[in-house]
């Protein structure tokens, strides 16, 4: 469901509000009038605002029961505007974590898979976002989005429908963990030589070597995410 642009106004303000706890702290009920008063819309744009926020699982409207802010329990973790909020909010080194962790199993298994179905088309896609990293890295490309735009490629060459639909969740979760990988191994972009070796793996057909090197990643930002935990850790017991 796309929404309207004053629609996804309130969506992103409204579920970043739920998320964080600045919005319903008080009482769990959700008051339509008091809304379109509040973002000065009509209502029929903030029950489509409502509608979608029902979709991610932030807030029930339920016949004789009203509209209720949900439970964290009940909220779509594997939504990437849910992910994002919650990233973007308070951020919390578990949820990272544990999303990591969910990705290893992702990344591993599309590698895999693109050692197998990868068409020449992907083969040259793969080759010319690994071009976009080491163009990254003198400078000439944006560094975080070029990273990106390969785990991506990569999971397109899998051709595996349910793998494809992670794609957006991937692209929230990167990122976040990009960006703290790179910060504490205090550089701009990813290690590119690796990036190169793992999608020389996958057009050469040598999944073995290709799920190597994505697990060698992997291992690293999971190493960096305990670091971080460590120093969150240590200022809070300061």
């Amino acid at each position: 469901m796309k929404a309207s642009g004053v629609t996804n106004t309130i969506l992103q303000d409204l579920g970043a509000a739920i998320v964080s706890k600045k919005f319903g702290e008080t009482s769990p009920k959700v008051i339509e009038a008091d809304l379109c008063e509040t973002y000065g819309a009509s209502r029929s744009v903030m029950r489509e605002a409502i509608k979608m926020l029902v979709s991610k699982g932030l807030i029930s409207s339920k016949p004789k029961q009203g509209t209720r802010i949900c439970p964290p329990s009940e909220w779509n973790l594997l939504d990437p505007d849910v992910l994002r909020w919650m990233l973007e909010g308070d951020f919390s080194i578990d949820l990272l974590r544990e999303f990591t962790e969910i990705r290893m199993g992702i990344e591993r298994q599309s590698v895999l898979l693109a050692s197998r179905n990868a068409t020449p088309e992907d083969h040259q896609m793969m080759m010319a976002c690994v071009e976009g990293m080491e163009a990254a890295e003198a400078g000439e490309n944006d560094p975080l989005q070029s990273d990106i735009d390969l785990h991506l490629a990569i999971l397109k060459a899998s051709h595996n429908r349910f793998l494809n639909a992670h794609a957006p969740l991937v692209d929230t979760a990167l990122r976040f963990s990009i960006q703290l990988s790179n910060k504490y191994k205090r550089v701009r972009i990813a290690n590119v030589s690796d990036h190169r070796n793992m999608v020389e793996a996958i057009i050469a057909r040598d999944g073995y070597r290709a799920m190597q090197m994505i697990e060698m990643m992997m291992n690293e930002v999971m190493s960096f995410i305990a670091t971080a935990q460590k120093d969150i850790d240590s200022k809070g017991a300061a």
